[in-house]
């Protein structure tokens, strides 16, 4: 059976129907461990701002809503969960209604005029009717500026002001989900009645339905009008730098502007980040140290790290430590931890880009609401922390960095200066503090530094100065202002030097090698290579590493270059046998003078396996280390692919594509040897009647077998194809007269008797249009016009023997020969798979050999389930497939001396939004499919099949008296809805006779009121009275399968006519379609589909589907769908197999 999945957020109970002023409640979990809030559904206002409730979270994945008095028979609401993913899930809160209609029911339980309420007098002797949790003065909104009308790339801000004890959301209409979901914006709260929205990188465009507002959990709404100029001409988006490309190219993937500002979040809200976070969460005890780190995996630059909720930088928080692992990546510690539930929190890491990924902190709760912990396990109330007296048997309470009274000030805490040139800043301590500067990587004294000069104003105040500046052998000074009881301010100098990265400025601007400086001889004509303060600090090393060390994820790329000060130069070479690194495949080496040279990894590495210990020596032996370290998600005995699946190490570099991606077999990273087969050329891409050449060669000799891929027909049997043996190791294929248009594109696999195989594809262009096929002289035809027994061409080209042959009949069953079915199926994640070996004669005793197709039985892998339900049958299941550590594999059965048959299984996984999947299961851009440029692995995105639309719940709008429709496709349950969805009524045409019930009004297209009006069928039952009686809202019924009598397994013999039927109970009767391996049915008119009369009449509906003289390639799974304007219902699978 079919198992929808999992929700990621639930709510417990689903609804909730009580009576006014009885209190309830009910939870909120997220499965996947994300953080929640509660919102109402009518504005997205958040639940715990409203006085009626109190919202109590369990930890950062659970909350619990709790109306402490209930509420009144007036106020019926929706109130969503929403995690910070997005995931959302609605529980309806209903209030009996005891009083009837205009009449409110007090908490004694006396009945007033609803009108009286939250007048001003009581009425009701328990004064409920005044109750200030329900009765507020009218919240005023005030948006400033009312209006934003900004260039593109333009920051701009607004704020929305409320009613004083109001707490404004800013939300987006088209969802209600919070602004600050937005990757767009951020937020910022300065007042509870203010709240403050910023676009930090303008916007590139703002559509009409993203349409801003600020709400109010009483229901004002203001509308935030935005208006983003278009400098670029029609059909065009401006990129950051001001440059105008097409929409289409916005959001596909590729960077087509030249910054990659297209594929940015803030062009691109919904695309996958840029950034990642590892972890993603972090669950901890109180006070316990922990550690997380942010990565621009785009490499432009380090990530920011800020506090989601007050937005503060986490560099200015205390109880945060932030050191820079290398250009793109930084590590953030707590040093101390939290304190307990109360310090939860998300950080959000943002890189320059916009991209941001989010670490949500969880602190154990281990004290309950308003508690936090001791460091030595007691607990006392929040307001006991922090208040200037010891509570704490430790003194915990009071301690830094935790307790921040008093704020330490540091200005300017960001300089960014050439080199040379003097620059100052001071620190000023609260009163009874010390202050001091220090190296934030040594926590060394900058008093000891000669650079730097000292200034102390008073006992809180000192200033530092670097009266000749800064030289650039640092690229960035990180300093710190502490004080003597723990309070720290960091301090970031940037130089911009712009000498290269083997040379330093002097002090006049001319650009030495750094080995020439603090050598002991002025090489600077003014000398300033030698000055003391800058050579006592340091001298250089002999060998300089940029970075020395570096802390990535598996298949990031990453470099470092290596500088001989002492003018020798220098060579990257493996520790363990002393190998130049530039012989090996995986790297790339580049000498960027005698003293300099640098080292590339440009796929990166795929996992700590992989990384081989790497030193810079020079020629006078001096050697530095360059440490490589790989954080992988995988187990230590897998590998990831670069889509970064996890499977295990022997499946990497064995010949054979595990990874969807195919990255398990990349050249760099698997040692040379000699492939089983080759096919030369790989790709072909010719025009109608054009000779086609290829060759299949075994390179040991093996015997090859040239077959089509999709129904494993030998091309030597097709007349069109002439296949001959060059030599031992060679065969030759060759279509004399070419193929004669897209229909005949396909692909070929040449193997070898061990399975392995290599594929072949063929695309011919389309050179006469839809429908029509060339002559040999380049004359288009309808396709019917070929074969027909006539010659229409005038070279006969249309009546060729070759393409006009009937197919060859199947070769005569062997005693021991066997059928695997179904030969070709595509499933789901987590759907069970099944596949059948079953012997073509009736008198064989021995049981089926089940293998993979290089040889290795299917029993040696635990995931397999293989049975023989009696001789001459096997079965082999794979319960759990969600599991597998492959998207694709091909499978092979025979029986002992007998011929091989072969059958391929492919996983789908979800595909992004805007991508569509190829035949091997990767996911492409949509606006790749059909573009003339081969962007699958396979080849399929430009075969035939794949540029014919193919949706089995999609039919085309056609032209309607010369009137072309408005859009290209409708769906199959709007046919005949009595909507036109066409635009030119293609969808609602010969509509008197169509009914989903044969023979009955109930399925057609109108549906008829008591009254005796008339009203569309999509207007039945959908939660919407449209006759005036109400009545097309009466009796209504979601669709769901019926089960009785359901056939799941078939067994077909080739030539018979298989016939399916599915009933769907439901009101309106549904639409009906069917799907094929998750695809549409088989093409040609040997599919039929026809209605036919339910056993429940008007309550349900009833479709058959007939194949015609099955052939091999029907056989697979099939589901039938009932599908309404509403709701959907899918049968479990059909499996049809094959056993001749």
């Amino acid at each position: 059976p079919i198992r929808p999945p999992a929700p990621t957020v639930i709510v417990t109970p689903s609804e909730i129907d009580v009576s006014a002023w009885q209190p309830f409640n009910f939870t909120c979990i997220s499965t996947d461990g994300s953080r929640l809030r509660s919102v109402f559904s009518a504005d997205g206002s958040s639940v715990d701002l409203d006085p009626r409730f109190r919202v109590t979270a369990y930890n950062a994945s659970a909350l619990v809503v709790v109306a402490m008095y209930g509420i009144r028979d007036i106020d019926d609401m929706q109130i969503e969960c929403v995690s910070i993913t997005g995931a959302i899930q609605n529980i309806t809160i209903h209030v009996s209604d005891e009083c009837g209609r205009g009449y409110s029911r007090c908490k004694d339980g006396a009945c007033i005029p609803a009108s009286q309420l939250c007048d001003g007098i009581s009425q009701c002797r328990d004064k409920s009717d005044e109750d200030p949790r329900f009765c507020r003065e009218p919240v005023k909104l005030e948006v400033t500026p009312p209006r934003i009308i900004s260039p593109p790339w333009t920051p701009f801000r607004f704020t929305c002001i409320a009613s004083l004890g109001e707490r404004p959301s800013v939300i987006l209409l088209r969802n209600r989900k919070p602004i600050e979901l937005d990757p767009r914006f951020t937020v910022k709260r300065p007042e509870d009645n203010v709240i403050e929205v910023f676009a930090p990188q303008g916007l590139a465009t703002f559509p009409a339905d993203d349409q801003l507002a600020c709400v109010t959990i009483t229901g004002q709404q203001k509308e935030v009008p935005i208006t983003i100029s278009n400098p670029c001409r029609y059909g065009q988006l401006p990129c950051k730098d001001g440059a105008c490309v097409s929409e289409r190219d916005f959001c596909n993937g590729r960077n087509d502007c030249p910054e990659g500002s297209d594929e940015s979040t803030i062009a691109c809200p919904d695309m996958p980040s840029g950034v990642r976070v590892i972890p993603e969460k972090i669950n901890t005890p109180p006070w316990r140290e922990f550690t997380f780190k942010c990565t621009d995996i785009t490499g432009r630059g380090l990530p920011t790290a800020i506090i989601s909720d007050s937005r503060k930088f986490v560099t200015s928080d205390p109880r945060f430590r932030i050191v820079e692992i290398n250009s793109s990546s930084i590590e953030i510690t707590a040093t101390d931890g939290l304190r307990g539930s109360e310090d939860s929190m998300s950080i959000d890491c943002i890189s320059r880009r916009g991209d941001s990924g989010t670490v949500v902190i969880t602190v154990e709760d281990s004290c309950g609401p308003g508690q936090l912990q001791c460091r030595d396990g007691r607990c006392l109330p929040v307001s006991r922390f922090c208040d200037v007296r010891r509570d704490c048997s430790d003194g915990s309470d009071e301690d830094m960095p935790h307790c921040k009274r008093d704020a330490l000030t540091v200005t300017p805490n960001y300089l960014r200066n050439p080199p040379w040139i003097s620059f100052s800043f001071v620190c000023i301590a609260p009163p009874g503090q010390i202050p001091n500067v220090v190296f934030a990587v040594n926590r060394k004294s900058v008093e000891q530094d000669p650079r730097f000069t000292i200034n102390r104003f008073n006992s809180t105040t000192i200033e530092i100065t670097a009266p000749r500046g800064l030289r650039g052998d640092e690229e960035v000074v990180h300093l710190a202002c502490v004080t003597d009881v723990g309070l720290s301010e960091n301090v970031t100098i940037f130089i911009d030097d712009m000498c290269k990265p083997n040379a330093m400025q002097c002090h006049d601007g001319r650009c030495r090698a750094i080995g020439d400086f603090c050598d002991g001889k002025p090489d600077c004509v003014d000398g300033s290579d030698e000055l003391r303060q800058f050579c006592e600090v340091a001298r250089p090393p002999k060998l300089v590493l940029t970075p020395q060390k570096v802390v990535i994820q598996p298949w990031q790329q990453f470099r470092t270059i290596c500088i001989s000060t002492t003018g020798s130069q220098p060579s990257f070479i493996f520790t363990k046998d002393q190998s130049l690194v530039e012989n090996d495949q995986r790297y790339l080496v580049n000498r960027i003078n005698a003293t300099a040279i640098e080292l590339l990894a440009p796929r990166g590495l795929r996992g700590q396996q992989d990384v081989d210990e790497i030193d810079c020596i020079n020629t006078i032996g001096d050697r530095l280390n360059f440490e490589i370290t790989i954080e992988s998600l995988c187990r230590p005995d897998q590998m990831e692919c670069q889509d970064g699946t996890c499977l295990p190490m022997p499946q990497f570099c064995d010949d054979q594509f595990d990874c969807y991606d195919k990255s398990d077999e990349i050249h760099d990273f698997c040692p040379a040897r000699q492939p089983s087969v080759i096919v030369t050329p790989e790709s072909i891409t010719v025009d109608p009647w054009q000779l086609i050449r290829f060759y299949c060669i075994s390179p040991e000799g093996h015997p090859l077998t040239v077959m089509f891929s999709a129904n494993r027909q030998l091309v030597k049997e097709d007349p069109r194809y002439q296949v001959r043996s060059v030599n031992s190791t060679t065969m030759e294929v060759v279509v004399p007269r070419g193929l004669r248009g897209p229909e005949d594109s396909t692909q070929i696999d040449c193997m070898i008797t061990s399975g392995e195989r290599k594929r072949v594809t063929i695309t011919v262009r389309d050179k006469c249009g839809s429908g029509h096929l060339p002559c040999r002289d380049g004359t288009c035809l309808p396709g019917m016009a070929f074969c027909d027994g006539k010659r229409d061409c005038s070279d006969g080209s249309d009546e060729y023997n070759e393409y006009c042959a009937k197919p060859t009949p199947p070769p005569p069953t062997l005693p021991n020969s066997v059928r695997l079915s179904p030969s070709r199926q595509r499933v789901r994640p987590g759907q069970e798979i099944r596949l059948e070996c079953n012997a073509l004669s009736s008198d064989v005793r021995d049981n089926p050999i089940f293998e993979f197709a290089n040889g290795t039985s299917v029993t040696l892998d635990p995931n397999f389930r293989v049975s023989y339900p009696q001789p001459g049958r096997a079965v082999v299941i794979i319960p759990r497939g969600t599991e597998l550590p492959w998207r694709h594999v091909e499978l092979q059965c025979y029986l002992p001396g007998g011929d091989k048959s072969r059958a391929e299984v492919f996983i789908d996984q979800a595909c992004e939004i805007g991508q569509r999947r190829c035949d091997n299961g990767q996911c492409i851009y949509l606006g790749q499919f059909c573009d003339g440029k081969t962007d699958c692995a396979d080849g399929s995105d430009e075969l035939p099949h794949n540029c014919e639309a193919c949706d089995p719940i999609s039919r085309p709008c056609g032209k309607v008296t010369g009137r072309d429709p408005k859009i290209p496709y409708f769906q199959e349950h709007w046919r005949c809805d009595g909507e036109d969805d066409c635009g030119n009524g293609f969808d609602e045409q010969n509509c008197e006779a169509y009914s989903r019930v044969p023979g009955m009004s109930c399925g057609r297209a109108q549906f008829e009121c008591s009254d005796g009006s008339r009203v569309p069928l999509a207007y039945q039952c959908d939660g919407q009275p449209d006759c005036r009686s109400g009545d097309d809202e009466h009796n209504c019924m979601r669709p769901s399968i019926y089960t009785d009598n359901f056939t799941s397994r078939y067994e077909m013999r080739r030539g018979q006519n298989l016939v399916i039927e599915c009933e769907i109970v439901g009101v309106p009767p549904p639409a009906i379609i069917w799907r094929y391996n998750w695809g549409c049915l088989p093409q040609g008119d040997r599919a039929i589909v026809e209605p036919v009369v339910s056993r429940f009449g008007c309550g349900g509906a009833r479709s058959r589907l007939t194949i015609k003289n099955v052939q091999e390639g029907d056989d697979g799974i099939y589901n039938c769908e009932g599908i309404t304007g509403i709701d959907r219902a899918l049968s479990q699978d059909i499996f049809v197999i094959l056993i001749d």
